[in-house]
């Protein structure tokens, strides 16, 4: 949301004194707003309530809208709340240390993540270059003792899961071919050729680990349909979110995979032909 970012406690800290700011100026009569931006949001408002959730390609057309209109309408307010220059000074130099604050609160956050990137880094450099390698993701039994700034606050777990994306690390790093992100028709510059583009799917999230000794579901196979035979089609197999307990339980490779890397956060393995 535009609001909420990791810690929904945090979030809530940093904007409260905003929103006082504005309900005073509310309250005093000194508060405009910008009518160009207001109608605009309330555009966006209405649109997202029409708008298909996809279009296209593209599968999450419709998150994007209430973000947007959030955005605008916030931006259309302007509190003028304080008539002597040097309150309105000060209250200026506060609000811009509120935003420095929140700036720095998301530096950190990201700084304590790089760990995670750094794991997926160190798996995916057992992978000669020009492999294929298919991603999974491992969901916790319980998101709240998650390392911060692994989920988003107040979201569904695999929605949520910031990670998802962290696989596709084998493009630049490795040449390897990875079936996510970069692979959606029409959402990325990269074409995908013969005989993976027959496969292209029309989402991006790597799929459950759970998925791997059971049959894949119709409806599993047409969001992605590189889970049709991914163990005779890929080499190698890294796993995402290994170093917490697990929601369905620990994870026991089939006999097919065999251990490359264990990393923590990322494991690979290789898939025996």
């Amino acid at each position: 949301t535009p609001f909420l970012a990791y810690d929904f406690y945090v979030d809530i800290l940093f904007f409260v004194p905003l929103f006082i700011v504005i309900i005073y100026a509310f309250h005093m009569k000194k508060l405009q707003l910008h009518a160009g931006l207001v109608a605009a949001g309330f555009f966006l408002v209405v649109f997202s309530m029409i708008s298909p959730t996809g279009i296209g390609d593209e599968p999450s057309v419709a998150l994007r809208f209430p973000v947007m209109a959030a955005l605008l309408l916030f931006a259309a307010v302007l509190p003028e709340p304080f008539d002597r220059p040097a309150v309105r000074i000060a209250a200026a130099v506060a609000v811009f240390c509120l935003a420095a604050g929140r700036l720095a609160d998301i530096d950190q956050i990201w700084q304590a993540r790089q760990s995670d990137v750094l794991s997926v880094e160190s798996a995916l450099s057992h992978v000669p270059p020009g492999a294929t390698v298919f991603g999974f993701r491992s969901e916790p039994k319980d998101v709240r003792k998650e390392p911060i700034g692994r989920y988003l606050a107040c979201c569904h777990v695999s929605w949520g899961n910031l990670g998802l994306h962290r696989a596709s690390l084998a493009i630049p790093q490795r040449h390897a071919f990875v079936p996510f992100l970069f692979a959606i028709p029409g959402e990325q510059p990269v074409k995908i050729l013969p005989p993976w583009d027959g496969l292209a799917p029309n989402i991006y999230m790597p799929p459950d680990l759970d998925v791997i000794d059971k049959p894949v579901s119709p409806d599993a196979l047409r969001r992605n349909p590189y889970l049709r035979d991914w163990d005779k089609r890929f080499d190698y197999v890294v796993m995402l979110g290994m170093d917490h307990e697990e929601r369905n339980g620990p994870f026991n490779p089939p006999a097919r995979l065999q251990l490359v890397s264990d990393d923590g956060y990322a494991r690979l393995y290789r898939i025996a032909k």
